[in-house]
């Protein structure tokens, strides 16, 4: 299941936690999102804004 398991706002941005493909993701959002508890993750993430990292901090 590909959605958002809760959201953190935090000032300018927001924190975005949820499970891709199985795995926990956190995305950072600007602002503060209209999304809710449970929307898909493909609803939340601008694909051309998307940068992704493995657990050691490199990018994938």
């Amino acid at each position: 299941m590909n959605s958002c398991a809760f959201f953190e706002p935090v000032g300018a941005e927001s924190y975005v936690y949820g499970i891709i493909g199985g795995e926990r993701v956190v995305v950072r959002v600007p602002g503060r999102s209209s999304s809710q508890t449970d929307d898909p993750l493909r609803e939340i993430i601008p694909k051309d804004k998307l940068h992704l990292f493995g657990a050691d901090g490199k990018w994938v």
